[in-house]
């Protein structure tokens, strides 16, 4: 259970990194779809990890046949990690 939330976690952030950071690989097209879009359809896609890593949890579940009751820990086990390794980042860059 706890891979499955690590990876889903790195999962969110990678995708994160690669939309919503300036200069990165997918930021122009990013930035035009959320430009475009509600910020409820966005958040969930690429603009905010911890929104994402609610959503992709859900998504990872079903793609795996992992549907059960510990998902209801695996959502917020999801976004904890990613919260911390996001704090991490965020400290890491700032300090650069």
């Amino acid at each position: 259970m706890l891979f499955d939330c690590l990876a889903v976690s790195f999962l969110c952030i990678g995708m994160h990194i690669a939309c919503a950071w300036q200069g990165m690989i997918f930021s122009d097209i990013c930035n035009w779809i959320y430009y475009r879009v509600p910020t409820w359809i966005s958040k969930p896609l690429f603009a905010c990890p911890y929104c994402m890593a609610s959503v992709y949890t859900v998504v990872y579940c079903l793609f795996t046949n992992d549907m059960d009751i510990l998902i209801l820990l695996k959502i917020p086990i999801t976004c904890g990690l990613t919260a911390v390794v996001m704090r991490v980042i965020r400290d890491i860059v700032v300090h650069e």
